[in-house]
């Protein structure tokens, strides 16, 4: 059973004398404590990032891409060192810590480690460095949202005002957005025509066309989205019980979310092509109409998710904005710091709020150290917290 641990709970029952030992409680010498870190991260990492690499590896191979092994075998490796290492520099961030202050304080524990051990991301390459912080800010945004504890009617309310936002962000974008996000729909670029043609659609072919052929082609895409999430959270057990993969690609689930995802962009196509048509609303307001109705449908199916995704991409696309309207170059430590920013808060959180803590954050920390984090929290509990 998780344990809510605040800063006062932790320094009611925690005493001044604690030092590192809290987290190596194997053994009282630091060295000694971090030895085992290393084979069970290198498992867990190993273990986690293969059947990612593997899909990858497949995926390139089917778009013919050279040297897919060795790519696959890189990338193994690389992750499994920014596992390592980011399993060390914590422990040895605790331990060094708790010798300067003397004793074992309650940001010290995780979130300054954590901060710390986020220049492990440096060994990964560019393209899984920015991957690796959209899942953290994800994760981020997915725990302030848990510690709000939203219904699913709030849930549903913001995730129409995001949508709106963010869709009038992308409606109303001057070129393509050209960095990485995981938005699922961007609608075509509207293209710059007179005063007497501002009723055409951006689209080629018919409306009608255009709408159906955007529920059928986006209800595969959101059941082929979750097929592949359930896949990759269940690769161990199906390695296991292969007839379970029946189970996995039928579920409910993946119609539902196919559904919901359908039902978004076939309304939006909807409504902005009746707004084009009859020009009954200005052309910069279509997509904050537009992207706010299509939201509606998700009070059926609320999937937190969706409004983590639609935040994260239009605090993107606000900030892509700024730095050109300001004329700001992005360079590496600017996803460094927001990486090391958001893991830190997120391990803190994970330890001491598991109850709001993102599901996902949890299960990937517990599964890169071979479930080492759970055996260190449930023995700090049983010890001194129940």
């Amino acid at each position: 059973m998780p344990v809510v641990i605040s800063k006062e709970l932790f320094y009611e029952k925690i005493s001044k004398e604690m030092d590192c030992g809290l987290i190596h409680y194997w053994t009282p010498d630091c060295v000694k404590g971090a030895l085992p870190v290393l084979p069970q991260v290198a498992i867990g990492s190993a273990k986690f990032f293969l059947p990612v690499y593997l899909l990858r590896m497949i995926i390139d191979y089917k778009r013919k891409k050279n040297n897919i092994l060795q790519k696959f075998v890189i990338r193994e490796i690389r992750s499994i060192l920014y596992g390592v290492s980011m399993g060390v520099i914590l422990v040895a961030s605790v331990c060094l810590l708790g010798k300067i202050f003397g004793r074992i304080h309650y940001y010290n524990l995780l979130l300054i480690p954590g901060f710390l051990s986020g220049f492990s991301v440096l060994l990964e390459s560019d393209e899984h460095q920015t991957l690796d912080t959209l899942i953290f800010f994800n994760s981020f945004i997915e725990t302030n949202l848990n510690a709000l504890k939203f219904t699913a009617t709030r849930q549903t309310i913001l995730f129409v005002i995001v949508s709106g936002i963010l869709m009038q962000l992308i409606e109303n974008r001057k070129e393509e957005l050209n960095f990485n996000y995981w938005w699922f729909y961007t609608p075509p670029l509207r293209k710059n025509l007179s005063d007497n043609y501002q009723s055409k659609c951006s689209h080629e072919n018919s409306c009608r066309f255009f709408i159906t052929n955007g529920l059928k082609n986006y209800f595969l895409l959101g059941a082929g989205v979750n097929i592949t999430k359930r896949l990759l959270g269940s690769f161990k057990f199906l390695i296991k019980s292969p007839a379970k993969l029946v189970n996995v690609v039928f579920h409910k689930s993946n119609v539902y979310f196919g559904l919901l995802i359908a039902a978004y962009v076939g309304i939006y196509r909807a409504i902005t092509c009746y707004l084009r048509q009859t020009q009954l609303l200005g052309e910069k307001c279509r997509g904050l109409l537009a992207g706010a109705v299509a939201g509606v449908p998700y009070c059926f199916y609320p999937t937190i998710q969706l409004p983590v995704l639609a935040i994260t991409t239009t605090l993107q696309i606000l900030y892509h904005n700024l730095c050109k309207q300001y004329n700001i170059t992005n360079h590496f430590y600017q996803r460094l710091l927001l990486y090391q920013c958001v893991h830190a808060c997120n391990m803190h959180t994970n330890f001491f709020y598991p109850n709001i803590s993102s599901p996902y954050y949890s299960k990937m920390i517990d599964a890169c150290t071979n479930r080492l984090t759970s055996k260190i929290y449930d023995q700090l509990v049983e010890k001194y917290f129940l």
